[in-house]
């Protein structure tokens, strides 16, 4: 029995001993010698590395998309308005428009007011080569450009040589007027200082400016470009330098 109630009188020594523990009355106990663990407290930044290493692999993938997102926003709001749209057309396979897309655009410029008032003139140029040396897929796929071009008429004023008239003539039908036969559309790109700026070879007299003409159901930009058109051509022909962008 003696042994009982040792056992039974040190059980209640550990309970109250455990209950000061608890309750911080005292900080160690002889009774109860093995180590009580601790809650543990970490900082805010311990805790924010804690989460960031559990996470890292999401946040990894998270940021690469928040970099393609972010780039693209860039590159959509970064872009300068076009004050005027230009398609440059290549026909002949020895055409000297090939590779003169960027002389073409800056010239262009000199020749261009600021219609966006935004204080910065850029005209954009895009480029469509039918001639005989672009084959395949290439061919089928500038014609296709060409074709899309043509229809949204968003780009009123062309840059092509002699066979520009007989593709349209072939898409279009001769009865059907899609450019401009007078002044100043049909002007000869060589008759101008402005051959001079692009660096063109006197022998490039079929390379000319044509100007859409007017077609039922033009959308507000196709108007507004063919005015922008008129006028800038207008400029070139009378060697009118307006803006200092070229």
């Amino acid at each position: 029995m003696g042994r009982n109630e040792d056992a039974e009188r040190r059980l209640r020594q550990e309970k109250i001993e455990l209950l000061k523990l608890k309750q911080g009355f005292i900080s160690e106990s002889e009774i109860i010698p093995q180590d009580i663990e601790e809650e543990t407290h970490y900082t805010i930044p311990q805790k924010i590395g804690a989460f960031l290493d559990l996470n890292k692999g999401f946040i990894a993938l998270g940021a690469f998309f928040l970099a393609i997102v972010v780039g693209f926003c860039v590159f959509v709001f970064s872009r300068e308005a076009e004050d005027l749209k230009v398609l440059i057309v290549i026909t002949e396979e020895n055409s000297e428009l090939k590779n003169c897309a960027d002389k073409i655009e800056k010239a262009l410029e000199m020749y261009c007011p600021d219609f966006d008032g935004n204080g910065k003139v850029h005209v954009g140029v895009s480029v469509a080569d039918i001639s005989e040396d672009a084959v395949g897929d290439v061919l089928r796929a500038q014609n296709d450009m060409l074709s899309l071009e043509m229809d949204t008429g968003y780009r009123q004023l062309i840059i092509s040589d002699s066979g520009f008239m007989d593709y349209i003539n072939e898409a279009y039908g001769n009865n059907t007027k899609v450019i401009m036969e007078e002044a100043p559309s049909g002007i000869s790109l060589i008759s101008t200082r402005f051959a001079e700026y692009i660096e063109m070879n006197t022998s490039a007299e079929n390379i000319k400016f044509f100007i859409r003409c007017e077609m039922k159901g033009d959308s507000k930009i196709s108007v507004e470009q063919r005015e922008r058109a008129l006028e800038v051509v207008k400029n070139i022909v009378e060697n009118k330098a307006v803006s200092a962008e070229g």
